[in-house]
C-alpha cells in the first residue's frame, strides 16, 4: 500500500506535467524500494542466526572434547 508520503509524490509529479504513468512509475519504485530494504534486512537476520548457531556449535564441540580428554577413574 502506497503511503501518504508516495501518494503526495505522486499526485505533484502528475500535477507537474509528467502524467497518471510518472504516478505509476513513482508507486511502483517507492514499492520496489521498500522491498528491496525488507529483503536485506531478513537476509542479515538469517545471518545474524547462522553466526548464532555456529557459535553455539563450535562451543558445543570444545566441550565435548574438553569432557572427552578427561580420564575416567576405574
Amino acid at each position: 500500500m502506497p503511503t501518504a508520503g508516495c501518494c503526495h509524490l505522486a499526485v505533484g509529479l502528475r500535477t507537474r506535467g509528467y502524467g497518471i504513468e510518472a504516478a505509476f512509475f513513482a508507486v511502483a519504485g517507492i514499492q520496489a524500494a521498500a522491498a528491496a530494504v525488507a529483503v536485506m534486512m531478513w537476509g542479515a537476520s538469517i545471518g545474524r542466526e547462522r553466526m548464532r548457531r555456529n557459535r553455539l556449535l563450535r562451543q558445543r564441540d570444545a566441550q565435548l572434547r574438553v569432557v572427552k580428554s578427561v580420564p575416567r577413574a576405574s
